[in-house]
């Protein structure tokens, strides 16, 4: 498949908090205790960035003047927040979520501000993989409800019962959820071995706020609650403005050290150099067409840098209603199927 290109200044604990973040410190406080009974079990493309010099840029409203603020222009939001969806699938939404949402693991990596340990330990009879996973103690939503395994067992329960969710193989192969300490450890068994154990669990959603909603509308057009280093204000689809302010709550070592960062959408390229040209955002982060870079070139104050990143195209057949039931018919459809056109088609 074509890679098209696709911008990331988004990624703003590194573009952003590389250049604007750093020294001041959260002080959230102690959070509240959430009793959890022991031992409670729940069954079961191609990228372009750039960046322009903020001397330029326009006055800020008046309620913005004292925080400072950094505006990043990207693609439009198409669906909703939910990362776990393929419906919502788009750089865009993965990056507000690493900004929002906690994970135990960042590319093989433990988050410590928000897991103590997590290890393989050993199983029973019965159990072909156990995990045990020690929650940070100061771990806390933004509400100031403490992450807990309730947050771990809501979003497994969700990753299997959803259709359409996003690489559920690894959720479906778990047989239960236990917490105990008050919901601090959450001890994970798994029906049959998942050598990938630690893509799970990553962006949890807070399970206190979203436990009655559906889940494929869940974050249609927000996320209640953050544990991460940012939180989103609010999402103005008629504008094209999605603002995501500083979580003053944010227990980590690193916390953001920009109040407010604005996500403005642009549909084009020639928008995008326009809002860059004017000094209405700082970065842009977009999709941009074939002579893009052409014309970034003939921007004096603009740098771009192009990222390859790898692309997949999947087809999921529900089976549901009987129609495909069969794996010969399911063969039989995909044989049907140009995959050379609907990539291209696909990419533009």
């Amino acid at each position: 498949m074509k890679n098209s290109l696709k911008a990331r200044a988004l990624a703003a604990t590194a573009a952003i908090g590389l250049a604007f973040v750093s020294g001041c410190s959260a002080n959230p406080g102690p959070p509240p205790v959430v009793e959890d009974s022991d031992e409670h079990e729940s069954t079961a493309q191609e990228t372009s960035s750039t960046t322009t010099a903020t001397d330029d840029e326009p006055p800020r409203a008046e309620e913005d003047k004292s925080r400072p603020t950094i505006s990043i222009g990207v693609d439009p939001l198409r669906a909703g927040l939910n990362p776990h969806l393929v419906a919502n699938n788009s750089e865009l939404v993965d990056q507000i979520a690493e900004l929002v949402l906690p994970s135990t693991f960042h590319w093989g990596r433990m988050d410590t501000d928000v897991l103590e340990s997590a290890a393989e330990v050993t199983a029973p009879e019965g159990v072909a993989q156990r995990v045990r996973y020690v929650i940070a103690s100061p771990a806390q939503w933004s509400d100031g409800t403490p992450i807990s395994g309730a947050d771990f067992s809501y979003l497994w329960k969700k990753m299997t019962t959803t259709a359409g969710v996003k690489d559920p193989a690894g959720y479906r192969a778990i047989s239960a959820v236990t917490t105990s300490d008050g919901g601090r450890v959450v001890t994970v068994d798994f029906a049959e071995r998942v050598k990938d154990w630690k893509q799970l669990f990553n962006q949890l959603l807070p399970s206190h706020l979203l436990q009655n909603s559906d889940f494929d509308s869940v974050l249609a057009n927000d996320i209640p609650a953050s544990a991460g280093r940012f939180s989103v204000d609010s999402v103005d689809r008629s504008r094209g403005v999605i603002t995501l302010n500083r979580n003053d709550r944010f227990w980590g070592a690193d916390p953001a050290h920009i109040d407010v960062v604005q996500l403005r959408e642009v549909r084009d390229s020639t928008q995008a150099l326009n809002m860059l040209r004017s000094g209405q955002i700082g970065f842009a982060d977009f999709t941009p067409g074939q002579t893009s870079q052409e014309a970034l070139g003939l921007l004096g104050h603009v740098s771009d840098k192009t990222v390859t990143r790898p692309r997949q195209l999947r087809l999921h057949m529900s089976t549901e209603h009987g129609a495909l039931e069969d794996a010969d018919a399911r063969r039989g459809v995909a044989s049907l199927i140009d995959t050379e056109q609907v990539a291209r088609l696909a990419t533009g």
